[in-house]
């Protein structure tokens, strides 16, 4: 189990939507260390796409990066 703290920002503007590095991590599974750092870029089809996220300002059709660093492998 893999613990991170993200950023979510817009390709296009650098525009920050979405972050947990107030808050607790977020736990999943995936092939990172303690330390490595990732950056995922989303294209609209895995993303949002057509619907957005009005809630956090995302629109439609939208590129997304996030920003990943690994803080606990359990």
């Amino acid at each position: 189990m893999l613990s991170i703290l993200y950023t979510g920002k817009l390709r296009d503007t650098g525009k920050l939507f979405e972050s947990n590095l107030e808050g607790s991590p977020l736990k999943f599974r995936l092939g990172m260390r303690v330390g490595d750092k990732r950056r995922l870029i989303i294209p609209p089809s895995l993303g949002y796409s057509e619907e957005g996220l009005k809630k956090e300002n995302v629109p439609k059709n939208s590129w997304l990066v996030y920003e990943v660093e690994a803080v606990k492998v359990r």
